[in-house]
């Protein structure tokens, strides 16, 4: 969306604290500093500029977005934007649930593995369980709820299966699947899927969605249909829980920070435009399929040259 004289994104991703109740194999907010978060004022600030700009979906994640005290209900004064809250579900309580029923733009999106067995050995014993019983307390009040995967090897064939949709139609009404993508030489790289080994699942996974009428969001293979990488504000940005704003989750190296700028000046940056109009300077696609996280040399040298160049 062209305004302002610059890309505004249709979703802001912010991921709201680093802090978790769990400890899950492969997160890609392990990274983040845990005791730097935004104050309530300064996210109120926050959404108040996007709304401004005509900004309609939030995805809080995290972390574990509940471990942010208070946040539901703040994000909860803002009626006109579409919160999807991305959460393990462990800490949904009756006083959540009554958030969410009363403030239908607010949708919890439940994290798990796709069944027991990985989710159980991912994020710990017995949370697969803990979770579909938030998820059938949740559907119990009518609350409209989604889900998210991260898809990798191991759980590849059970999330292209004709059971996961029989399964995930009954509980859900929409869900997001996220393909794994190694951020650092200490996570296991072997795991995730090779560009073509995700393509064919996203082609297996189109047909079963159509078959079933489920609706499901692929991150990143569903941006080739938009053209592309739909990073840096052309699709999305991503502001950390330190208020850094972001190209990508998978991609943390900032263009500044909204505790001192507006973010509409953050997203006119030299930096961001230059790798919303110049994708094929990013070409390296090694580890993963998240062509940003791939050439993070790259991104880091184009920040540097701009910033000697006083950009």
């Amino acid at each position: 969306m062209k305004k302002h004289n610059s890309e505004i994104p249709p979703v802001i991703i912010y991921s709201i604290t680093g802090k978790c109740n769990l400890c899950c194999k492969g997160c890609y907010a392990g990274g983040f500093e845990k005791d730097k978060v935004l104050k309530p004022d300064e996210i109120r600030k926050l959404i108040k500029q996007a709304e401004g700009l005509g900004i309609s979906y939030f995805f809080i994640a995290g972390g574990e977005p509940l471990m942010y005290d208070g946040i539901l209900e703040l994000i909860a004064e803002f009626r006109d934007i579409i919160f999807l809250v991305f959460t393990n579900g462990t800490l949904i309580d009756e006083k959540t649930i009554k958030i969410f029923k009363k403030n239908y733009n607010l949708i919890p999106i439940m994290s798990f593995e796709g069944d027991m067995e990985n989710t159980d050995i991912k994020r710990g014993k017995g949370i697969y369980e803990k979770v579909m019983k938030k998820v059938n307390d949740l559907n119990n009040n009518r609350i409209l709820t989604g889900f998210s995967v991260t898809v990798d090897r191991r759980n590849r064939k059970h999330i292209a299966s004709e059971d996961f949709f029989k399964d995930i139609r009954k509980k859900f009404s929409f869900g997001i699947l996220v393909a794994y993508q190694p951020l650092n030489e200490k996570e296991d790289s072997s795991n995730a899927l090779s560009i073509a080994e995700y393509n064919n699942l996203c082609d297996e996974i189109d047909i079963l969605a159509g078959k079933y009428s489920f609706s499901l969001l692929n991150f990143p293979g569903d941006e080739e249909k938009w053209g592309g990488c739909m990073s840096s504000g052309k699709g999305f940005i991503h502001i950390n829980s330190n208020g850094d704003v972001e190209p990508c989750p998978f991609a943390g190296i900032s263009a500044g920070s909204v505790k001192d700028k507006n973010l509409i000046n953050i997203l006119k940056t030299p930096y961001l435009k230059s790798i919303r109009d110049n994708k094929d300077q990013f070409r390296k696609i090694e580890n993963g399929s998240c062509l940003l996280a791939n050439n993070l040399d790259i991104l880091k040298e184009l920040k540097e040259n701009l910033a000697d160049n006083g950009k």
